[in-house]
């Protein structure tokens, strides 16, 4: 079988020329013969082929062309909103929401937080004011027990710095008086004072303060022995620095209780009687001293006159204020309970264990000096 030496083509036997180049075949060899190699032709450059495109039949008949529009002819308009499966391919797939979770974790955990705060806010400032109240509540209970027992000490703790030495002229330097029992408990917010005498007679104090910032108002109950009627107190405390003080009590300045002396024994009567008014006019003349003293004088025959009608009779028996419940008062030895007429809070008169009594307003002079 033979092929072109030129394109490779393959032979039919006995071609003389290749059907594809034209390039002649070689010479068939003969049996013995010598073959003798030609010389290779020159390349025959083959001019490129078109590549045959089917022809495209023409359409059997094309549609008429469209008649032009009327009068008052609205092309169609795009709907406003995609359809629902275009809109639906339009969004792209979410990833699972987590943002959305984040969000909603986020703001459960700052509601908690704010809830949290608000309500450790409120229950700091009820306990700031409980705090308040229960000092403020201390102060009226320890300032009613200095003034019962006359403890100097204790009672300039419960008031201004500025009446140290006012105090110390009227109560001096007193021991303070130890026959009392003093308890205090607290009830359900309000302070229970307790003091009970040596003759077993009981005064209990009901303290309830508001516990307001720098000036509070406290309420005191008084209740004597097993009287269920009590004696109602207002008393206004402010705070001093660091503390508080006692600065009011029913309306009257504290200060009024101590300040009414100029000088010693001079005392200033303005601090007890209006000014001009008429029934404080002898005064001056010393007519309220006189009364005063004969007070005194009248008070302390009373006493002997007791301690002499039974062996069993003390000083202890009628000693402290002199008031209802008092034997003097009670068994007839006075027939009222006196009181110093310069004094228009009527304290009654202070029966010492040396069978004395002085003036209740501090205004007079014992009538034996």
């Amino acid at each position: 079988m033979a092929f072109c030496k030129n394109c490779g083509t393959q032979l039919a036997e006995g071609a003389a020329f290749c059907p594809s180049c034209g390039t002649p075949a070689p010479a068939p060899n003969v049996e013995g013969a010598a073959v003798v190699p030609e010389p290779p032709a020159a390349p025959v450059e083959v001019p490129a082929q078109p590549v045959p495109v089917p022809p495209v039949a023409p359409p059997a008949a094309y549609p008429p062309p469209a008649a032009p529009p009327g009068p008052g002819f609205a092309p169609p308009q795009p709907p406003a909103y995609p359809p629902a499966a275009y809109a639906q391919a339009a969004v792209p797939p979410k990833k699972g929401g987590k943002g959305a979770i984040t969000a909603i974790v986020v703001l459960v955990i700052v509601a908690a937080l704010a809830a949290g705060g608000w309500f450790l806010w409120k229950y700091l400032e009820k306990r700031a004011v409980e705090k308040r109240a229960t000092a403020q509540a201390e102060v009226v209970a320890d300032f009613i027990v200095a003034m019962t027992t006359e403890d100097v000490d204790l009672l300039l703790d419960t008031v201004s710095e500025d009446l140290e030495d006012a105090v110390k002229d009227v109560l001096g330097d007193a021991e303070p008086l130890d026959d009392y029992d003093i308890d205090q408990k607290w009830d359900d917010g309000v302070l229970v004072l307790t003091m009970v005498d040596s003759d077993d007679w009981e005064q209990r104090a009901e303290i309830e303060a508001d516990g307001d910032e720098k000036k509070a108002e406290v309420t005191v109950k008084f209740f004597y022995d097993d009287d269920e009627d009590s004696d109602k107190t207002d008393v206004v405390v402010e705070l001093e620095g660091d503390r508080w003080i006692v600065t009011e009590i029913d309306g009257d300045s504290i200060e009024d209780l101590f300040v009414w002396e100029d000088d010693f024994g001079d005392y200033d009567e303005d601090a007890y009687y209006d000014e001009g008014d008429d029934e404080y006019a002898d005064t001056e003349n010393g007519a309220y001293e006189d009364a005063c003293q004969a007070n005194m004088r009248v008070i302390e025959g009373a006493v002997q006159q007791y301690l002499a009608a039974d062996p069993s009779h003390t000083v202890d028996d009628v000693w402290g204020w002199l008031e209802e419940g008092n034997p003097l008062i009670d068994e007839g030895y006075l027939m009222e309970v006196p009181y110093c007429p310069s004094d228009e809070y009527d304290t009654p008169y202070w029966i010492y264990e040396d069978a004395t009594t002085d003036c209740p307003a501090y205004v007079h002079e014992y009538y034996g000096n």
